[in-house]
């Protein structure tokens, strides 16, 4: 049976990013992020530290499952590389790609990375 895919928010919690959920609830930016059509989120599996921002892990108006991500290519801050077959954004690796939400795609990714710029 196929399941139509949650919010980003229901997603993040079953997949067991709760502390990027709480980074995203602290920022104020559930409904925004629930309902912003086309986003591309690369969810850290690891608590957000204080110079970083939720917001600034997504890229908006953007599509990007994993086949459509070159590496070397830049998008909006987020640089894709590929090592030993395994595709990295910023020097975090993609543990988890292509996760399909509500408005867009999660990837998740093993660490948080350099902070990332907020794209709008």
């Amino acid at each position: 049976m196929f399941t139509l895919p949650g919010l980003l928010s229901e997603t993040l919690g079953k997949v067991g990013a709760a502390g990027f959920l709480a980074a995203i609830i602290k920022e104020n930016l559930k409904l925004k992020l629930d309902n912003t059509p086309r986003i591309t989120v690369f969810a850290p599996l690891s608590k957000l530290g204080s110079d970083h921002t939720a917001e600034g892990q997504v890229i908006y108006n953007f599509l990007g499952y994993t086949p459509d991500l070159v590496p070397g290519q830049n998008y909006g801050g987020i640089t894709i590389t590929k090592e030993r077959g395994q595709l990295f954004a910023n020097g975090a690796r993609i543990v988890k790609g292509n996760v399909p939400i509500k408005n867009g795609v999660v990837h998740f990714v093993d660490k948080v990375s350099p902070p990332f710029f907020i794209r709008c």
